[in-house]
């Protein structure tokens, strides 16, 4: 049997496992991502928000999670794209990315054409 014809055999639910790890892997990353952001607020280098009480200590963890913080994040994303193509095929793959962009894409432009139109006829 060929990989094509197994592909057809097997049952979507069974090509589509899910991989509990990369999930905590996501959660783990997230939790990251808050506390970077907010450790952000008491570090030494520039940022867009700053609390005049300076954390010296805060300083190496910071530098520590600057470091893997980015590509933690592209793993996970490329191991889903992969995780997500190999239960599915090339075509499946783009053309759901492009619908959820596409209709993500055309709401956001209705509701700025509404926001304008609701601003512009406020100013009149």
């Amino acid at each position: 049997m060929d990989a094509a014809t197994m592909r057809t055999a097997m049952p979507v639910a069974s090509l589509r496992r899910r991989e509990y790890g990369l999930d905590w892997l996501r959660v783990f990353a997230f939790v990251i991502l808050i506390g970077y952001h907010t450790g952000m607020y008491f570090v030494p280098w520039p940022w867009s928000v700053k609390n005049p009480a300076i954390s010296d200590w805060l300083t190496w963890p910071m530098m520590f999670i600057n470091r893997w913080r980015l590509p933690l994040l592209f793993f996970i994303s490329g191991a889903g794209v992969w995780l997500n193509l190999r239960s599915r095929g090339y075509g499946a793959f783009v053309s759901e990315r492009l619908r959820r962009r596409t209709s993500r894409r055309v709401t956001a432009r209705a509701a700025a054409r509404s926001e304008s139109r609701r601003v512009a006829s406020a100013r009149r």
